[in-house]
């Protein structure tokens, strides 16, 4: 991007080879960072930090002289990342110039929340007209939907085909401000999607995919806090044999019988994290799973409980490869680490820990990172916490904090962060 900063621009030789432009072009393009998946349901743009839009590097370039606008109207490459700028004017115009620009290149679309395609408005007819033509050429699709009338919406009015194979889709992330809206999938084959991100109402899609799309699923996220999960949904999650990192939000869980049709085996899965209400539904989903592989686990409460419950009642057994844990928002009273052998590294965030849970129940073993955020402890249990730190020989300081820390990108990262280990601690009185 330097070279559209620079006042040497215009200075570039007339006879500077047409292919060696065309690729500076296609590198000059902003991309759909690698980590969208991640993004969708959080109203992002899914662009890395601190980057332009693609439309208004376009937008340079094309104006910058006449040679440079031939060139790079005939560069497909410069065109196939499609990332409408919320709220412009010419947001259609742009869309419909990418799509006939970018030819027979594979497309990456991105759509944030309040990209207005007709007078102001997000107009989901004109929406699937305007892409339907080239959802064959669909690599990374992500969309968040404005709140509009319709109740119902079917996928399948986008990828309209009946019985044609997207081939080239590996990613797709929907998103609605609207939770009366419903959106099906029926007779839509996505048999390279690896990358699955649904928030919302939008647990239909998942319904409806084909079995032999689930079966590559490397990465799933199902946000959708405000329906009941159904024991029939974690089933489907058995089939995705190759899943290695589920990010599921539940607020509650239907029809649940505990080993009515056996254990779902997620034979695959490394990374999980998850949102529940209560440790009571935690306990019933990893009754209810198997995941022999776990090595990463997050587990999220909606509300904090007033009843201390401890690790094992939350977990349960049979997780030995278990090496990073993090627990959000409940109270814990036994910190028993004996179900965890390989456990290495654990993470309490904005817990309440009862009197004296350092001293009498938390047993390092293998552990060598430990970090309390805005942690609840007795005051009699400072004096544990300091000799712990002392025998672990990694923190450089202990402080008060109230607020909450800064997550950072990723599960991994944003569950267990980087470098130095810093001890956050509030006295609870009484």
């Amino acid at each position: 991007m330097s070279f559209l900063q620079t006042s040497e621009v215009l200075s570039i030789d007339e006879t500077f080879p047409t292919e060696v432009m065309q690729l500076i072009f296609s590198f000059a393009i902003p991309r759909i960072a690698p980590d969208a998946f991640h993004r969708i349901q959080n109203c992002s743009n899914g662009l890395l930090s601190g980057d332009p839009y693609p439309d208004e590097v376009r937008e340079v370039i094309l104006n910058t002289s006449k040679r440079w606008r031939i060139m790079f109207n005939a560069t497909p490459q410069a065109w196939s990342t499609i990332v409408p700028i919320p709220g412009h004017r010419c947001a259609r115009r742009n869309l419909e110039r990418c799509l006939d620009n970018s030819a027979g290149e594979l497309l990456d679309v991105y759509f944030p929340p309040g990209v207005h395609l007709v007078q102001g408005w997000f107009d989901t007819q004109v929406f699937i007209s305007l892409l339907r033509p080239h959802t064959a050429r669909f690599s990374r699709f992500y969309t968040h939907f404005n709140p509009f009338q319709e109740e119902i919406l079917l996928l399948q009015s986008l990828f309209l085909q009946e019985n044609i194979q997207h081939f080239h889709l590996r990613e797709l992330g929907l998103s609605s401000g609207d939770r009366m809206m419903v959106m099906t999938a029926a007779r839509v084959n996505f048999p390279s999607l690896t990358h699955l991100a649904l928030s919302d109402d939008l647990m239909e899609v998942f319904r409806q995919l084909d079995v032999g799309n689930l079966r590559n699923l490397t990465s799933l996220r199902l946000i959708f806090a405000w329906r009941n999960t159904e024991m029939q949904d974690l089933r489907l999650l058995g089939f995705c044999s190759r899943l290695e990192t589920l990010d599921i939000e539940v607020q509650a869980l239907a029809s649940y019988h505990q080993n009515a049709n056996g254990i779902i085996n997620l034979e695959s899965l490394k990374y999980l994290k998850m949102s529940v209400p209560d440790p009571e539904v935690a306990g019933m989903l990893f009754a209810s799973v198997s995941m022999p592989r776990l090595t990463h686990l997050v587990v999220s409460f909606v509300s904090k409980a007033e009843r201390y419950t401890s690790i094992n009642g939350i977990l349960g057994e049979g997780h030995d490869h278990l090496t990073h844990l993090s627990i959000h928002n409940t109270s814990l009273q036994n910190i028993s680490l004996a179900s965890l052998p390989n456990l290495t590294a654990l993470r309490l965030f904005h817990c309440r820990l009862g009197p004296a849970s350092l001293s009498r129940t938390l047993d390092l073993g293998s552990l060598w990172k430990i970090r309390l955020h805005a942690c609840q402890i007795f005051v009699e249990d400072v004096v544990d916490l300091i000799l712990m730190r002392q025998k672990l020989g990694l923190v450089t300081r202990v402080m008060t904090l109230d607020q909450q820390g800064v997550g950072l990108e990723g599960l991994v990262n944003e569950a267990f962060g980087h470098g130095d280990v810093v001890y956050s601690v509030r006295d609870e009185l009484g």
